[in-house]
This record gives structure tokens, sequence and C-alpha cells, in this order.
């Protein structure tokens, strides 16, 4: 049993980096689950030389909460100038590719809106596919 042991924390203890994992119950998309992650980050930054990352989809949910605004509208406004340009330079017009982006837009929001009305998640890159 001891080499059982030994063998488990060879693999999350190295020279340069160490590894803790652990499992809550809390829900992957709760108030409870963003306040532990919040917690546990200021634990970390106060607590933890050096860098150290949260890892699992709860992590991930707190992390796009974070920023996902600024992002949102960054991609927003790429995407919407890029279908702009090369529709601009197809059709060699600038109503079509306005309509186009315009219609584009709407679709995102629409998806975005609907699902969030009749309380479904999706994911970050389901929503850039899109």
């Amino acid at each position: 049993m001891q080499e059982e042991i030994d063998d488990a924390v060879a693999q999350m203890k190295g020279e340069n980096y160490s590894l803790l994992m652990f499992s809550t119950t809390f829900p992957e998309e709760s108030e409870d689950t963003t306040a532990f992650l919040r917690a546990l980050t200021e634990y970390g930054e106060e607590n933890l030389s050096g860098d150290f990352y949260l890892i699992g989809n709860s992590p991930m949910v707190y992390e796009m909460q974070n920023s996902f605004h600024s992002e949102l509208l960054r991609i927003t406004l790429l995407t919407a100038i890029a279908i702009f340009l090369v529709v601009m330079l197809t059709f060699r017009s600038l109503i079509v590719p306005a309509i186009l982006v315009l219609v584009v837009q709407c679709g995102v929001y629409l998806t975005m809106a609907t699902c969030g009305l009749i309380g479904y998640s999706i994911y970050y890159l389901a929503l850039l596919i899109v």
C-alpha cells in the first residue's frame, strides 16, 4: 500500500510543479460556485508563491463570466467588419453587406436571447461558431 501512496505522491508533486485535485458538491454554474471560486482565487493569490491555475468546467465558467463582455464586443466587431469587407469586395456594393451584417448579428443575438429566456446554457465556443 505504501508503494501505491508513494507512486500517487510522485505523480502529484514534481520539482517545479504540484497538482492539487479536489471535488465539490457545487453545481457547475451558481452563485455559490462563483463565491467559492472567488475565495479560492483570493486565497491562492495571497498564500501561494508563483503561478497557480484552476482547471475544470466551473473555473472555466468563472473566468468567462469575468471576461465575457469585453471579448464578446471585440469578437462581434471583428466578425461584423470581416463579413462586411468580404461581401463588399464580392458584390461591390455597400448596401448588400450592411444588410447581411445586420441579419447575421440579429441571428446571433436572437440565438443568445432565446437560449437565455428558455433557460438553456450554451458554451462560449458555440456562440463563436454561430
